[in-house]
């Protein structure tokens, strides 16, 4: 059984209102449990699943992942080389792949500064995403992405010149550490 070869976790994300949870093993592989109604464990279907089970469409991609985070209904990773995957609910745009259509595996995002920066991180909400990218730029996407709704990576003006290392975010506000250690917070209503 797939639950029974799980490694040491090194990552894990939850979200209490779709009850999902992602864990990341120091092999880099996703493991995802829990409610996959609208797709959020990128199983390919929309079953639940009661035990840890090995994301394979990942492990196919020949990829290795280092983080991911639990948005509302939808879900995300970040490789080891800084790219970005998204799966799930997508009524906002909140997967970045350019239309709100769902989707029940994992798929690439394409973030504008990619060429020349990495994820370095990545956050979720119940219709946004957000992601710190390793030259300190933050890009959004969804519904709220930086005051408007994005569906594809969208700079975010609120902190374009200020060198960010940290993030967070959760239904209505945004949250940011500077290089100096200085805490920058936005609101959004939606």
């Amino acid at each position: 059984s797939d639950s029974q070869s799980i490694h040491k976790v090194v990552d894990v994300s939850a979200n209490v209102r779709s009850s999902h949870v992602m864990a990341v093993t120091s092999q880099g592989h996703v493991y995802v449990w829990g409610a996959g109604t609208l797709g959020q464990l990128g199983l390919g279907d929309k079953e639940h699943r009661k035990s840890p089970t090995l994301l394979h469409s990942l492990v196919e991609e020949k990829v290795c992942i280092k983080q991911v985070a639990c948005g509302t209904h939808h879900s995300l990773a970040i490789t080891s080389t800084g790219a970005v995957f998204a799966w799930g609910h997508n009524s906002c745009g909140q997967l970045g792949l350019g239309d709100r259509k769902e989707r029940s595996k994992p798929e690439l995002v394409k973030i504008p500064a990619q060429h020349v920066a990495s994820a370095v991180q990545i956050a979720a909400s119940q219709h946004s995403t957000i992601c710190l990218l390793d030259n300190y730029q933050v890009y959004t996407w969804g519904s709220c992405a930086a005051h408007k709704s994005s569906w594809v990576p969208t700079l975010a003006s609120p902190v374009e010149n200020i060198e960010i290392v940290q993030i967070e975010v959760t239904n209505g506000l945004f949250a940011a550490i500077s290089t100096k250690g200085e805490v920058y917070t936005l609101l959004w209503f939606c």
